[in-house]
């Protein structure tokens, strides 16, 4: 909690497979890494970042950034760039909750840079009052409010709603993330090949319907 304390973000990378312990340490790992305030023992992003901005022209900055943007967008960037940029992501998740700046959870903004459509802000552990069905006190409580930011081109609402109440059922009840899933419970996630391909297949069934009609 000093002002010239270095900023310092990872993408950190989970095993579906893996055990809730399995993240907890890699979690604990990155937080004592981060603690660090040499610039040699951050993260790849920051070093990279370091780098760029202390001996390179802002000139081919730029120009390098939007070379990369251009690529990203027509077939995708790298390895090598997803691991050094942590915007290349499925979500981000800043924990506010140390720094004691709000009582809340602010909404992140978005960006059009990367992969990462989804911003979600940990805010500062309280003491909640508890109620019961008639409204009346029953204890107190440690509780976390928790904001999301959702690009809205990934899903619409009611497909996150139902995300909402799955990860609500994990809260209420989370011995259920004790639970390794069988690997036949993962719904297969396509690659970018096979998208395009299952686009293709689409396009082309269209066209024989029009043609049918006609």
């Amino acid at each position: 909690l000093e002002e010239d304390a270095p900023e310092t973000s990872e993408e950190l990378v989970f095993d579906p497979f893996a055990s809730f312990e399995d993240y907890v340490l890699k979690i604990e790992s990155y937080i004592s890494k981060s603690e660090s305030k040499d610039v040699s023992d951050a993260n790849k992003s920051d070093v990279l970042i370091y780098k760029i901005f202390k001996y390179v022209p802002k000139f081919l900055i730029s120009a390098f950034i939007g070379l990369i943007g251009h690529i990203d967008k027509k077939r995708g960037v790298g390895r090598w760039i997803r691991e050094a940029d942590g915007m290349h992501s499925s979500i981000w998740v800043a924990n506010l909750s140390s720094l004691g700046i709000s009582s809340s959870a602010p909404h992140h903004h978005l960006y059009e840079w990367g992969t990462t459509s989804i911003f979600s802000i940990l805010g500062p552990v309280v003491r909640s009052k508890v109620f019961d069905d008639e409204g009346k006190i029953t204890g107190y409580k440690d509780t976390m409010k928790i904001s999301f930011t959702i690009d809205e081109r990934i899903c619409d609402g009611f497909y996150f709603v139902k995300t909402l109440g799955i990860m609500g059922e994990y809260f209420l009840h989370p011995e259920k993330l004790l639970v390794i899933p069988a690997p036949e419970d993962i719904p297969h996630l396509m690659t970018k090949k096979e998208y395009k391909e299952q686009l293709k297949a689409k396009k082309k069934e269209l066209k024989l319907k029009k043609k049918s009609k006609n």
